[in-house]
């Protein structure tokens, strides 16, 4: 019950970083340029690597548990699939040169296609799989559409460091109130804000466990305020031109999406945890951040496809889009709700039944 408002104190830890992130990078960038930039992310990188393997003891026993273990013949079969996915990506990114003119809009091609294409296998091999039971794959039924949901949530989320970016840089004032405004410093007001809302939405989240809002509802709740969050974009890109925008108005809309990301973003690891098969569940859990990939490609693909078309109505077919998926998430709710409760049964009676076997 109290795990939706765990991952959302665990989501406010990690946003901590992200935080003063845009502040470190952009201060180096401005003073020693773009290469000292991305060295500060390798050498933050390096250090999370020496915390993580120092620290791995303090996570127990359980670390070491797999429930589907690769065999000797599968370990060969994986490296076998990695070099058959760097061909295939180049054989991508050379058919993509038949309507291509450059390399870089092939590979960026090749990559949409990959993205959208591996969460395709990826369902398409649990459903298939002797491993998961027929309970399961009902469960895994109610995820497909919450992972349809996150992915046009990340779609239009991060354009954070794209069309949003764009905007704070050459739609938004450069100065307010005597202070010279970075457009950098707009990318750290969503982690802030995790971290202020985030014990909140943890607390609401516990106080609430087992009665309304449901997680599918949080969902639907999360991906209809990023879609009006898209509709308000699309209102600022056509009223504010040659950095005429008030800081309030951008800064509302990334505070109006971090709503949104703690109704969906934790939610959704929980929902993960949840209803994934237990032979996929690490698995699943990657396949829920390539929701995020898969959102990303589409919104390269949309952006390109647009090209002609201004900002402003980019947004607005982004946010209609969403809206409508909202609304049938919201009618799929009750369904959902069902196959989540008979999940948690599932669960429990597994439990249950090895515990009589270490009993007996």
């Amino acid at each position: 019950p109290r795990r939706d408002g765990g991952f959302s104190i665990f989501y406010m830890s990690i946003n901590i970083g992200s935080f003063f992130s845009p502040l470190v990078v952009g201060w180096l960038r401005e003073h020693y340029g773009y290469h000292v930039g991305f060295s500060a992310a390798a050498v933050g990188m390096a250090i999370a690597i020496v915390w993580f393997v120092l620290g791995r003891k303090a996570l127990g026993p359980a670390v070491d548990d797999v429930p589907n273990p690769l065999s000797p013949e599968e370990r060969g079969r994986v490296s076998a699939l990695a070099v058959g996915a760097v061909v295939a990506f180049t054989v991508i990114v050379v058919i993509a040169g038949l309507w291509r003119d450059t390399v870089l809009d092939q590979v960026i091609d090749a990559i949409s296609i990959i993205a959208v294409l591996t969460p395709i296998a990826y369902f398409t091999m649990m459903f298939r799989s002797p491993k998961v039971e027929r309970e399961e794959k009902s469960h895994l039924a109610a995820y497909v559409p919450l992972w349809i949901g996150a992915m046009l949530f990340w779609m239009i989320f991060e354009q954070a460091a794209g069309k949003m970016a764009i905007f704070a840089s050459e739609n938004t004032v450069t100065e307010t109130a005597g202070i010279s405004i970075n457009p950098e410093w707009f990318q750290s007001i969503n982690p802030l804000a995790i971290v202020l809302l985030a014990p909140l939405f943890g607390w609401i989240w516990t106080k609430r466990a087992g009665r309304s809002p449901s997680t599918p509802m949080k969902f639907v709740l999360g991906v209809a305020i990023i879609g009006l969050s898209a509709l308000a974009m699309s209102w600022a890109f056509a009223t504010f031109q040659d950095n005429t925008a008030p800081v309030y108005i951008l800064g509302g809309v990334f505070v109006m999406q971090t709503v949104a990301e703690l109704c969906l973003s934790p939610v959704g690891l929980s929902a993960t945890t949840r209803l994934a098969p237990r032979a996929f569940a690490s698995q699943a859990m990657a396949l829920w951040f390539l929701g995020s990939a898969a959102g990303q490609a589409i919104a390269a693909q949309l952006i390109q496809a647009m090209g002609g078309l201004s900002d402003a109505a980019y947004y607005l077919v982004n946010g209609v889009i969403t809206l409508v998926v909202a609304g049938v998430l919201l009618a799929l709710v009750p369904w959902i709700r069902r196959k989540m409760a008979t999940a948690e049964l599932h669960a429990t009676d597994r439990v249950d039944s090895v515990d009589r076997v270490a009993v007996h």
